[in-house]
């Protein structure tokens, strides 16, 4: 429990006492519908709105006739410009303006991959997704318990996000075995589709040989593509680790890290994502020595904020501080959550 409150801890720090945003955006379809709301955001060319009357609704940009807003939207483009000023929609067009201090910018819904409004509240810009998962087989008598938290707080300069996993597998008259990982990434947003990260975290791995993994470090990447759809990136950078086996003496040492990471979406009703980080890390003062973690998560929307998960895990280790472990451990869990 402590390390899950670890985990939240950080973003609860960033939080500030903010007022909810007065709804004064409007939104007039081509059907001649007026609707007075407040603007959320924009991706894949659905407009997140915000209503008394109908909650929160997705809008296709191309049912849109007119918006009418006074505040501040950030919009950032496929080739990683960025853009801030007033959302507007060209009449008769399906085409996304945005009125910025130096004039009006026209751009194709398809080069943008996000928007939303500057001064959103702290809440406004965190998505939080919360899965739990319980298998269990009587003719082996094995239990398996999962739970995943993962949360991102965006702004038009800076991507922060956790993760935390919990696998507990239970058998009678055996050992229970445990896998925790606790993650947490700032990423900096630099112009051209670079970015400069620091990350830390918390590793323990039953099978692994792992009580304990202490980790912090940095890495410098780029987006080799970002779309309003899809998102993979590559880094390299190095860490600081002090691990403590089960059984054996505690190792400090220091790794290269190089990190591959796509993510797809489909904001389209049912939502659906992929989301693939393959991780390695050569030992840089342990000669021989590479870990590897990789972990792959499908999502599925059942109902509105309920999904399904389906996620993949693979941790590598050449050379355990533990003797007596394994080099590999892998597993398949499935789980269902809910987004905020």
């Amino acid at each position: 429990m402590s390390m899950r409150l670890l985990f939240l801890l950080p973003f609860f720090l960033l939080a500030h006492q903010s007022v909810e945003a007065a709804k004064t955006d409007i939104v007039i379809l081509t059907n001649g519908d007026r609707l007075t709301g407040e603007i959320k955001k924009l991706e894949a060319g659905l407009l997140q709105y915000s209503t008394d009357t109908m909650g929160t609704v997705n809008i296709e940009w191309r049912f849109i006739a007119q918006v009418i807003s006074d505040k501040t939207q950030a919009f950032e483009t496929v080739e990683g410009q960025r853009w801030l000023g007033k959302l507007q929609k060209p009449e008769g067009q399906d085409r996304i303006e945005v009125l910025t201090v130096t004039g009006p910018i026209t751009l194709d819904p398809d080069d943008v991959v996000s928007g939303w409004p500057v001064k959103a509240s702290f809440w406004d810009k965190i998505d939080l997704d919360v899965g739990v998962g319980l298998d269990y087989s009587k003719a082996t008598d094995i239990a398996n318990f999962t739970m995943s938290a993962d949360l991102l707080y965006r702004t038009e300069r800076r991507i922060v996000e956790g993760t935390m996993r919990s696998d507990v597998t239970r058998q009678s008259n055996v050992a229970d075995q445990n896998r925790q990982e606790l993650r947490l990434a700032n990423e900096v947003l630099l112009e051209g589709r670079r970015f400069r990260s620091w990350n830390m975290g918390l590793d323990s791995n039953d099978a692994l040989g792992l009580q304990l993994r202490i980790f912090g470090g940095a890495t410098y990447g780029t987006y080799l593509r970002k779309t309003n759809q899809t998102w993979f990136r590559v880094a390299l950078g190095a860490i600081a680790t002090e691990e403590r086996p089960v059984d054996g003496e505690r190792n400090s040492s220091v790794e290269m890290q190089a990190t591959a990471r796509y993510r797809h979406f489909m904001f389209a009703s049912p939502e659906r994502s992929v989301d693939t980080t393959l991780s390695v890390y050569p030992s840089l003062t342990e000669s021989g020595r590479i870990r590897s973690d990789l972990r792959s998560t499908f999502k599925l929307e059942l109902i509105e904020d309920l999904f399904w998960s389906m996620e993949f895990y693979l941790a590598y280790d050449s050379d355990p501080i533990d003797v007596t472990a394994e080099q590999t451990d892998w597993g398949l869990t499935t789980s269902v959550g809910w987004s905020f």
